[in-house]
């Protein structure tokens, strides 16, 4: 049973109704979780203290933005109870009164997907996890304040531009008549005309330093993902590939015991070079912004739901920028669909 609640859920007229009926509730004395509900203001102080971003370390999803009706807003998040808010819900503490399971101290901003996520493994989500991980996100919310926004809360080092596609926006339509990005991936050593013009899944991104920083490194990139799906049924669209790109290569893996999973890009291909290359990291220059071009590919066909950091390094300290959101993208791995 779940034990998180979005500011949405209480504010309907639903809930209003079987949270005034006390026949409702003699029903609901058995569902964990809605005993001892937040209030919408406790909620709300739950989601603003954490700035409406998901609490977890590797997620930091935003959770608010505008609805298409401009009087209302799309939510999705929720303040979930690190101790239940029954006693024998979710890490359940007979103890605790009323006052306490309802405090805001007893709230994590989650998304949807990471607040389902601590409930379904409360062996590893323990309640000091989740305070732990409730004062980290405070104290990131708090450091971002009045300062350029960075993925840690710290000031940033660096200034990275939007995530632009490079070459065809290939796309695939699902059953359902949902869209998504669409992308071929082989093995990196192919060298056969056939397979260098399918479309790849290939980003351009400017890296900045920024003035307060006295020299910057490029020393990771990365991909988190979060979600893996099987090959589904989809109508393709294709484009042609563009060859002008020198990009770093990244192949994302699946998640393991579905906890994301952190893919760095370990190859790069210069200009010249007939095969890619280590990684190493890269010095920004401080005169103008330094373009990064990464191809990511995938050690399977399905779809694949990631997002792509930056660890960029000065001196000792390491700062990670989130330079794209998590996003889903159907990959067709040609050895798979082509064996020889």
């Amino acid at each position: 049973m779940r034990c998180c609640f979005s500011v949405c859920d209480v504010e309907s007229s639903h809930c209003k109704t079987l949270l005034g009926s006390s026949a409702s509730l003699s029903i609901m004395s058995n569902t964990v979780g809605r005993e001892h509900p937040f209030s919408s203001k406790t909620k709300m102080t739950i989601a603003q203290r954490a700035g409406y971003l998901c609490s977890h370390p590797e997620c930091g999803m935003a959770t608010i933005g505008p609805a298409e009706d401009d009087n209302r807003v799309v939510n999705g998040g929720s303040a979930c109870h690190i101790i239940a808010a029954s006693e024998n819900g979710p890490r359940g503490d007979s103890s605790m009164t009323h006052a306490e399971r309802t405090h805001s101290n007893n709230g994590i901003w989650m998304c949807r997907t990471h607040g389902k996520l601590i409930d379904d493994d409360l062996v590893l989500y323990t309640a000091d996890l989740l305070r732990a991980w409730k004062k980290q996100a405070e104290d990131r919310c708090r450091n971002r304040v009045g300062r350029a926004p960075t993925v840690d809360g710290s000031p940033s080092h660096a200034h990275v531009s939007t995530v632009d596609r490079i070459g065809p926006d290939s796309r695939a339509v699902l059953e359902d008549g949902t869209e998504i990005l669409l992308a071929k991936t082989y093995s990196h050593d192919r060298t056969d005309m056939d397979m260098f013009y399918l479309p790849r899944l290939t980003f351009r991104v400017l890296v900045q330093k920024s003035a307060t920083a006295s020299s910057i490194m490029l020393y990771a990139i990365q991909a988190v993902v979060f979600k893996f799906d099987p090959l589904p049924k989809y109508q393709p669209s294709f484009g042609v590939y563009p060859t002008t790109v020198f990009p770093y290569l990244i192949d994302l893996e699946k998640p393991i015991d579905d906890q994301p999973r952190t893919c760095r890009a370990n190859l790069f291909w210069p200009s010249g070079e007939s095969a890619p290359v280590p990684f190493t990291p890269l010095i920004i220059p401080d005169e103008e912004p330094q373009v990064i071009d990464l191809r990511i590919g995938a050690v399977t066909s399905g779809i694949f739901m990631f997002a792509l950091d930056f660890v960029v390094a000065s001196g000792v300290e390491r700062q990670t920028l989130r330079v794209m959101k998590p996003t889903s993208v159907l990959f067709e791995k040609m050895e798979e669909l082509w064996p020889d």
